[in-house]
């Protein structure tokens, strides 16, 4: 009924629940909150940057287990987030290039 008064423009029943459930703790605002502080993906890159600066000779498993986090997503935030590939079992910034 309300994608039939509003078109595509209306909010979506995930969007209304959320807003009833606002309402009904007291809140009058639809807008979402601020965020304060880190996202846990800033956290988590800070974290593996500084076990890799501690030593650079530990494993991606190593740092899995450390942070707390999949092996395949330790492993991306190393390559394409900071940019550091394991070059004779040490990590290093990837400076190097084919030129």
């Amino acid at each position: 009924m309300i994608q039939q008064v509003f078109g595509e423009q209306s909010p979506s029943q995930t969007e209304i629940f959320e807003w009833l459930e606002r309402f009904q703790s007291g809140q009058l605002s639809v807008d979402d909150d601020e965020y304060v502080g880190q996202s846990s993906m800033v956290a988590t890159l800070k974290k593996i940057q500084q076990l890799i600066h501690e030593d650079r000779r530990q494993t991606i498993s190593d740092l899995c287990n450390k942070v707390r986090i999949g092996y395949r997503a330790c492993q991306r935030i190393l390559t394409e987030k900071l940019g550091i590939h394991r070059i004779t079992a040490k990590f290093v910034p990837m400076l190097l290039t084919l030129d």
